[in-house]
């Protein structure tokens, strides 16, 4: 599935009570923004033309590649910023987080969802398979440039001094036929045997609310 072309009600919770100056990092169509409030000023760099093409033209768009145009952005003037699934495909994820701030007002948030790599078909793939194999889409989309495990995720976010609002494992394996219900059943007594160590291989991705105060 093409998560930038889908509305992402997995992430609707995540979506703060107050906010007016709105940027998305990756808007793909600009999907997302019907989940928002309306009447807000609504920003997005987007680098897909096929996208772009989609978008409301009341929306204001960069065009192009986030390292390329963050500098082009006002200062201290966003109040939610959103970026989701797109730190990955960005070459230094320390960087973004830093760079970011710049166009954050104080008190402002940052949404946004990053892939897990311990998903369980990820996993299945590179412990039992000895395999890494990078494919169209998914967790090992040929895009992506950086991995993250909910450990390797939290230390990203403490060591650039972010306040973390909400942290969630998000799009969790469910019961949609024969073969899930098989992994599910797998999974389920691996979750036993280790204590619930494996409990984080269920879920697709995290997503996240972040606060700064400048």
């Amino acid at each position: 599935m093409n998560y930038n072309y889908t509305r992402r009600p997995d992430l609707v919770d995540f979506i703060p009570d107050k906010y007016s100056k709105v940027i998305e990092i990756g808007c793909g169509d600009a999907s997302f923004k019907h989940n928002l409030k309306k009447n807000i000023e609504y920003w997005c760099v987007e680098c897909s033309e096929e996208a772009i093409k989609n978008i409301d033209p009341s929306v204001k768009i960069i065009k192009g590649k986030y390292e390329e145009k963050i500098s082009s952005l006002p200062d201290n003037y966003f109040d939610l910023i959103i970026c989701n699934d797109v730190i990955e495909h960005i070459n230094d994820h320390n960087l973004f987080f830093k760079s970011i701030k710049r166009i954050m007002k104080n008190n402002s948030f940052l949404l946004g969802s990053v892939p897990n790599v311990r998903y369980y078909t990820n996993f299945y793939h590179y412990i039992l398979k000895k395999d890494w194999k990078y494919v169209d889409e998914g967790i090992l989309d040929y895009t992506h440039l950086r991995f993250f495990t909910e450990k390797s995720m939290l230390r990203t976010i403490y060591k650039n001094q972010f306040t973390i609002i909400k942290f969630k494992k998000i799009n969790k394996l469910e019961n949609n036929n024969f073969r899930h219900l098989f992994h599910l059943i797998i999974l389920f007594f691996m979750d036993i045997l280790f204590l619930g160590f494996f409990d984080d291989l269920k879920f697709m991705r995290f997503g996240f609310l972040l606060k700064i105060h400048k």
